[in-house]
Protein backbone atom coordinates (compact mmCIF):
# COMPACT_ATOMS: atom_id res chain seq x y z
CA UNK A 1 0.00 0.00 0.00
CA UNK A 2 1.25 3.65 -0.62
CA UNK A 3 -0.09 6.93 0.46
CA UNK A 4 0.69 10.06 -0.50
CA UNK A 5 0.03 13.09 1.57
CA UNK A 6 0.37 15.74 -0.84
CA UNK A 7 -0.12 15.13 -4.93
CA UNK A 8 0.15 18.79 -5.72
CA UNK A 9 3.09 20.71 -4.54
CA UNK A 10 3.98 23.88 -5.45
CA UNK A 11 7.37 25.53 -5.18
CA UNK A 12 8.71 28.95 -5.83
CA UNK A 13 12.15 29.19 -7.60
CA UNK A 14 15.21 29.20 -5.41
CA UNK A 15 13.68 27.19 -2.43
CA UNK A 16 13.99 23.61 -1.77
CA UNK A 17 10.95 21.44 -1.66
CA UNK A 18 10.45 17.73 0.20
CA UNK A 19 8.12 15.46 -1.18
CA UNK A 20 7.19 12.39 0.41
CA UNK A 21 5.39 9.22 0.11
CA UNK A 22 4.34 6.36 2.71
CA UNK A 23 4.54 2.55 2.10
CA UNK A 24 3.30 -0.38 3.84
CA UNK A 25 4.29 -3.37 2.03
CA UNK A 26 5.28 -7.30 3.24
CA UNK A 27 7.43 -8.96 2.49
CA UNK A 28 9.29 -5.62 2.70
CA UNK A 29 9.70 -3.44 -0.75
CA UNK A 30 12.31 -1.61 -2.38
CA UNK A 31 11.29 1.94 -2.82
CA UNK A 32 12.52 4.42 -4.86
CA UNK A 33 11.68 7.86 -6.74
CA UNK A 34 11.69 8.59 -10.65
CA UNK A 35 11.37 11.75 -12.43
CA UNK A 36 8.04 10.78 -14.74
CA UNK A 37 9.22 7.19 -16.61
CA UNK A 38 12.70 8.13 -16.17
CA UNK A 39 15.65 6.33 -14.30
CA UNK A 40 15.99 5.92 -10.46
CA UNK A 41 16.53 9.68 -8.66
CA UNK A 42 19.59 9.38 -6.53
CA UNK A 43 21.16 11.87 -4.21
CA UNK A 44 22.96 14.51 -5.78
CA UNK A 45 23.67 18.21 -6.11
CA UNK A 46 19.78 18.72 -7.02
CA UNK A 47 18.29 15.52 -5.32
CA UNK A 48 18.54 14.57 -1.87
CA UNK A 49 16.90 10.83 -1.53
CA UNK A 50 15.81 9.91 2.37
CA UNK A 51 13.99 6.34 3.53
CA UNK A 52 13.35 5.77 7.21
CA UNK A 53 11.50 2.45 8.01
CA UNK A 54 8.83 2.59 10.44
CA UNK A 55 7.26 0.96 12.98
CA UNK A 56 6.19 -1.75 12.45
CA UNK A 57 8.99 -2.39 9.96
CA UNK A 58 6.64 -3.03 7.23
CA UNK A 59 6.34 1.23 6.90
CA UNK A 60 8.79 3.14 5.04
CA UNK A 61 9.11 6.56 5.14
CA UNK A 62 10.15 8.31 2.14
CA UNK A 63 11.22 11.91 1.49
CA UNK A 64 12.63 13.59 -1.52
CA UNK A 65 14.38 16.99 -1.63
CA UNK A 66 14.48 19.07 -4.43
CA UNK A 67 17.40 21.26 -4.04
CA UNK A 68 16.91 25.02 -5.47
CA UNK A 69 13.66 24.84 -7.20
CA UNK A 70 13.80 25.44 -11.08
CA UNK A 71 10.92 26.13 -13.70
CA UNK A 72 13.06 23.08 -15.33
CA UNK A 73 11.77 20.76 -12.17
CA UNK A 74 8.30 21.27 -12.95
CA UNK A 75 6.20 18.12 -13.29
CA UNK A 76 6.00 14.62 -12.51
CA UNK A 77 7.74 12.62 -9.67
CA UNK A 78 6.96 9.21 -9.24
CA UNK A 79 7.11 6.91 -5.95
CA UNK A 80 7.60 3.52 -6.33
CA UNK A 81 7.31 0.51 -3.87
CA UNK A 82 8.29 -2.96 -5.55
CA UNK A 83 8.66 -6.58 -3.36
CA UNK A 84 8.13 -9.92 -4.85
CA UNK A 85 4.05 -9.69 -4.96
CA UNK A 86 3.62 -6.81 -6.77
CA UNK A 87 4.50 -2.71 -7.84
CA UNK A 88 2.68 -0.14 -6.73
CA UNK A 89 3.51 3.72 -7.59
CA UNK A 90 1.81 7.26 -6.82
CA UNK A 91 2.14 10.59 -8.62
CA UNK A 92 2.94 13.60 -7.19
CA UNK A 93 2.91 16.96 -9.64
CA UNK A 94 5.63 19.50 -8.32
CA UNK A 95 4.52 22.93 -9.96
CA UNK A 96 6.28 26.85 -9.98
CA UNK A 97 4.07 28.43 -7.06
CA UNK A 98 4.96 31.93 -8.51
CA UNK A 99 3.31 31.43 -11.59
CA UNK A 100 0.09 30.76 -9.67
CA UNK A 101 0.47 34.14 -8.28
CA UNK A 102 -1.39 37.30 -9.59
CA UNK A 103 1.14 39.40 -9.73
CA UNK A 104 1.66 43.00 -9.56
CA UNK A 105 4.89 44.63 -11.07
CA UNK A 106 7.32 47.13 -9.89
CA UNK A 107 6.18 49.80 -12.28
CA UNK A 108 2.96 49.19 -10.97
CA UNK A 109 3.78 49.11 -7.27
CA UNK A 110 5.23 52.12 -7.54
CA UNK A 111 2.99 53.97 -9.82
CA UNK A 112 0.39 53.04 -6.93
CA UNK A 113 2.68 54.89 -4.35
CA UNK A 114 2.95 58.03 -6.82
CA UNK A 115 -0.46 58.14 -7.15
CA UNK A 116 -1.40 58.52 -3.37
CA UNK A 117 1.66 61.00 -2.69
CA UNK A 118 0.28 63.36 -5.43
CA UNK A 119 -2.31 64.09 -3.39
CA UNK A 120 -1.03 64.54 -0.25
CA UNK A 121 -1.56 67.87 -0.28
CA UNK A 122 -5.08 68.07 -1.21
CA UNK A 123 -7.28 68.16 1.90
CA UNK A 124 -7.60 64.98 4.74
CA UNK A 125 -10.05 63.30 2.24
CA UNK A 126 -8.45 63.17 -0.75
CA UNK A 127 -10.35 63.00 -3.97
CA UNK A 128 -13.45 60.72 -4.34
CA UNK A 129 -12.25 59.50 -7.64
CA UNK A 130 -8.82 58.81 -6.18
CA UNK A 131 -9.50 57.35 -3.13
CA UNK A 132 -12.16 54.72 -5.47
CA UNK A 133 -8.11 54.64 -7.55
CA UNK A 134 -6.69 53.51 -4.24
CA UNK A 135 -9.20 51.31 -2.96
CA UNK A 136 -9.14 49.15 -6.34
CA UNK A 137 -5.69 49.10 -6.47
CA UNK A 138 -5.46 47.28 -3.07
CA UNK A 139 -8.13 44.56 -4.03
CA UNK A 140 -5.60 44.18 -7.09
CA UNK A 141 -3.06 43.13 -4.56
CA UNK A 142 -5.43 41.36 -1.81
CA UNK A 143 -4.87 37.99 -4.15
CA UNK A 144 -1.30 38.41 -3.65
CA UNK A 145 -1.45 38.67 0.31
CA UNK A 146 -3.42 35.61 0.24
CA UNK A 147 -0.81 33.39 -1.54
CA UNK A 148 2.44 34.64 0.42
CA UNK A 149 0.46 33.85 3.51
CA UNK A 150 -0.47 30.59 2.30
CA UNK A 151 3.44 30.39 1.33
CA UNK A 152 4.61 31.45 4.66
CA UNK A 153 2.14 29.02 6.68
CA UNK A 154 3.48 26.13 4.32
CA UNK A 155 7.01 27.03 4.84
CA UNK A 156 6.54 27.16 8.23
CA UNK A 157 4.76 23.78 8.58
CA UNK A 158 7.76 22.26 6.42
CA UNK A 159 10.39 24.02 8.76
CA UNK A 160 8.61 22.53 11.70
CA UNK A 161 8.22 18.77 9.77
CA UNK A 162 11.83 19.15 8.82
CA UNK A 163 12.66 19.95 12.74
Amino acid sequence: MLTIPHQLVGAPEGFNVTIECLTEAHPTSLNYWTRGEGPIIHDSGKFKVESSIGVPVYKTHMKLTIINVSSSDDGIYKCVAKNPRGETDGIIRLYDFKSQINEITLSEQKSLVDKTNDNESDDIFGKPDHNKEILNDCWRLKPNLIALSILSMTLDLIYLLLN
